[in-house]
């Protein structure tokens, strides 16, 4: 053939291909009956969702670039009640097979729901119904998912995936929804704009794949689920999962086997990350968690197995900014509430994190309504903790919570080269929800001052050993009214020790004058004493002490009175050389002799820093 005619040929070719294309774009329309469309798409939301559809426009079908249908106006309603819609969309589009389309075929390859509007009761409560629905349902996916039910019956530890029902399903897009829910029955409605999303199964014996974004409490938020046996978790399998929730605010990744059936299960490994606790959870919307003001950076890995009444945390590494800590939980559910257990093991542990915790905003209300929605018996411990530049080594407690009370305890700390232990119960009042009942209880033994007064980076004044014993009870709405209405007793006794810069004799000499003066330290002087006894009551920011005895030598000084914490004012009466008596009575002839004498009296008033020393009135 000579190459005039080839090229006649190829010409013709050309012209009889593009008459036959022509055709085909012009005829289309007539082959895709757009009432076909209406009806498939209407048939296959139907069953893949369970929920009625409702179709507002009629198609609008475009050949360029390919070959493509829209469907304005697209509803989702209930099929029990036709007033609640599930789904609101502005419109959605299909790709089609044009090869399909010209048989007469219906086949979409993707979808794409553009803005549309979901309306829950919850995330999770609404896809646990979508699967129960995809499984009831007559449609392919349906059928589909019952036969790998059959399959997992016959072989529930490992069904024979060859056998699943091969069949496509394309990928889903959402661009630009909303998605509004109500997270629990009480709770205001809360929403998840920005929505873009998109569900990529090839086929329904491949992987399924599901990545969105979205904008959840002012946070972009982006969440990944990944399904290897995508048929057999819908049947009610188990299969290799991967679920990843990210933001700025946090993170938190499960990578392992999952069942969503009648058995579910959760067993993997667990990662989570949050830049500042805090942040989490304003997050999560967790603002009244117990230890949501914490601004510490969080880390925490561990395995995990989750079943419907129990919760596994193993081998797990906590970081708290820059403590790091081994152990072990356990969650159970007992009436719906989860009760946690387990321990915690620090290396080294900064109190300063927990402050926002235990020393809240003075002005805060008293709201701890989240101790009655979680039980918790924490154990924890660590060999070097530090609270403001305090040192404590072999610090061992325990947080519980159970019925609405908080336990704090300390059942041991080596403090100040002594030992401390500590207690404190916190719950609301029966008669108020805003209203705190607070008890709680310090005993210290043999704490050295010395240490005390460096650590607190304040002047040597008293350089002795301390055993102490506190316990009060307060009932306040605020945290700044706590030692307000605060009631109890305060014990306490030093060991021999010294005044540094106070010399006894001088202020017994100025006291027996019966001049006034300034109780002030003095330069390069010191006094020694045996010992200090001492016991007070605590009643309403006041300190009303029986006694203060300090002996010294052969004689002593006691005080009684009062010292006002919240008003920092003093009011308190000397007596020197009072006679030591038993039942009343004199035992020696030291204690005749004085009491044949007569007693100096004084008054100490004023602001505590700098009293005043006065005559006291008899």
């Amino acid at each position: 053939m000579s190459r005039v005619r080839k090229m006649k040929f190829a010409a013709l070719f050309l012209a009889v291909l593009s008459i036959i294309i022509a055709s085909v774009i012009a005829i289309l329309p007539f082959l895709v009956s757009t009432d076909a469309i209406r009806i498939r798409l209407a048939h296959d939301l139907s069953t893949w969702t369970g929920y009625n559809v409702q179709l507002h426009g009629p198609p609008h079908i475009s050949i360029f670039p390919s070959l493509k249908v829209s469907l304005p106006g697209v509803t989702l309603t209930d099929s029990t009640d036709n007033s609640a819609a599930l789904m609101d969309a502005e419109h959605i589009e299909v790709d089609l097979s044009l090869y399909n389309a010209i048989l007469g075929k219906i086949r979409f390859s993707e979808t794409r729901i553009i803005n549309p509007r979901f309306i829950v009761d919850g995330p999770i409560k609404t896809v646990a119904g979508l699967f129960t629905s995809l499984s009831n349902s007559e449609g392919i996916l349906g059928i589909a998912i019952r036969e790998a039910e059959k399959l997992i019956k016959k072989n529930p530890k490992k069904p024979d995936s060859s056998q699943l029902l091969d069949q496509p399903f394309g990928r889903i897009l959402v661009e630009g929804g909303t998605l509004v829910y109500r997270p629990s029955q009480e709770g205001k409605k809360e929403e998840i704009s920005d929505i873009n999303a998109l569900i990529d199964w090839p086929q329904s014996t491949r992987s399924i794949a599901l990545k969105a974004s979205g904008r959840w409490h002012e946070a972009l938020t982006n969440l990944t689920i990944k399904a290897d046996e995508a048929l057999l978790l819908m049947g009610g399998g188990t299969s290799p999962v991967r679920i990843s929730i990210n933001s700025n605010r946090g993170g938190l990744t499960f990578t392992g086997i999952a069942c969503f059936a009648h058995k579910f299960l959760l067993d993997g490994r667990i990662a989570s990350r949050s830049p500042g606790w805090d942040q989490s959870m304003a997050w999560i919307g967790g603002t009244n968690f117990f230890g949501a003001h914490i601004k510490t950076a969080v880390v925490w890995e561990s395995f995990l197995k989750a079943q419907p009444d129990h919760i596994e945390l193993n081998n797990i590494i906590f970081t708290l900014g820059s403590d790091n800590a081994r152990g072990a939980l356990e969650i159970a559910f007992q009436n719906n509430m989860p009760i946690t257990t387990g321990s915690l093991a620090f290396e080294t542990l900064d109190l300063n994190q927990f402050a926002p915790v235990f020393f809240p905003n003075k002005n805060t209300s008293a709201d701890l309504s989240f101790l009655e929605r979680f039980g918790l018996d924490m154990r924890l411990s660590t060999s070097s903790a530090t609270l403001q530049n305090i040192n404590i080594s072999d610090l061992a407690a325990s947080i519980q919570i159970r019925n609405g009370r908080l336990v704090f305890d300390i059942g041991n700390a080596q403090i100040f080269g002594g030992i401390a232990r500590a207690n404190a119960q916190l719950q609301r009042n029966k008669q108020s929800a805003s209203i705190l009942e607070m008890e709680s209880r310090l005993s210290a033994s043999n704490i050295n001052i010395e240490q005390l007064q460096k650590a607190l980076g304040k002047k040597l004044v008293l350089n002795t050993d301390v055993n102490l014993t506190i316990s009060m009870r307060s009932i306040f709405p605020q945290w700044s009214s706590f030692l307000k209405n605060a009631y109890g007793n305060l014990a306490f006794d030093l060991g021999s020790g010294r005044l540094e810069d106070f010399s006894i004799r001088t202020f017994i000499e100025r006291v027996n004058t019966g001049e006034t003066f300034k109780l002030e330290l003095t330069d390069n002087t010191s006094s020694s004493f045996e010992k200090v006894d001492s016991k007070a009551v605590i009643e309403n920011g006041q300190i009303k002490f029986d006694f203060i005895t300090l002996y010294f030598g052969q004689q002593s000084i006691d005080i009684y009175g009062k010292i006002d914490s919240l008003k920092n004012n003093l009011k308190l009466t000397g007596i020197i050389d009072l006679p030591r008596t038993v039942g009343g009575i004199c035992t020696s002839i030291q204690c005749i002799n004085k009491s044949l004498s007569p007693v100096q009296q004084f008054s100490i008033h004023g602001p505590w820093l700098k009293p005043v020393i006065s005559p006291a009135a008899r």
